[in-house]
């Protein structure tokens, strides 16, 4: 995920600037759904009440970043524009098989992706799921939770509905890293993120789905569940 994307960033997709207004603890929108799903009606959207007085503002993705050490801190700066530039890429893939990769991706670049992708323990983050589904990508959100409006952005968010009212659906929210180090230490960096990003999904689902939250690590790709 883009981690470093400052709040004015997040404003511009579609937040209004004051925190204040109804608009700004809107709810996910429904994306129109393609292919096999086009016919199915889209979800209601399901708003939050406006930010009360008192309330605070936070951005999830802030409590990885407070945990590296300055060595750490830098060397993520440095690969910023890296990070951007897969993100952007995944972001581009809907389902596996994907069309091929951007061509003007750095060789950089391209090289990560290319093994990233070409890991077997990654494809189920791709693959579409039987049943009805449909995939979030770099998906924007602002909600409160308790007292704390949150602003947030979610790399990849594969939602399948419930195959029967007496079944729940499955929620799979799939956070990008390109991060250096091991999967596993990367992962608890930012259990914290995650962990408000799924009381986000469940509060949207309103109980009708099961939520897995994983860290996807480019560098050393795996797939390392957090929640």
């Amino acid at each position: 995920m883009s981690a470093e994307a400052k709040p004015s960033v997040l404003l511009s997709r579609g937040f209004p600037a004051d925190s204040a207004a109804p608009e700004f603890s809107k709810w996910f929108e429904a994306l129109p759904l393609q292919g096999a799903d086009a016919g199915r009606a889209a979800a209601p959207t399901r708003r939050l009440d406006p930010r009360p007085a008192g309330s605070s503002r936070a951005r999830p993705s802030d409590a990885g970043h407070g945990s590296l050490p300055g060595a750490a801190l830098f060397s993520e700066s440095a690969g910023l524009a890296l990070g951007t530039e897969v993100h952007e890429a995944l972001a581009g893939i809907e389902w596996f098989p994907c069309p091929s990769l951007p061509s003007n991706l750095s060789p950089g670049a391209e090289k990560m992706l290319g093994q990233f992708l070409a890991a077997p323990e990654i494809a189920p983050v791709f693959v579409r799921p039987a049943g009805n589904s449909e995939v979030w990508r770099e998906r924007s959100v602002a909600c409160r939770l308790d007292d704390t409006v949150y602003s947030a952005q979610m790399d990849r968010v594969v939602v399948t509905a419930p195959a029967s009212k007496a079944e729940k659906g499955r929620i799979l929210l799939v956070d990008f890293k390109t991060d250096q180090g091991e999967p596993d230490e990367i992962a608890s960096r930012y259990k914290a993120q995650l962990e408000i990003y799924a009381r986000i999904l469940a509060a949207w689902s309103g109980g009708q789905h099961d939520i897995v939250a994983a860290v996807a690590t480019i560098r050393k790709p795996a797939l390392v569940r957090v929640c």
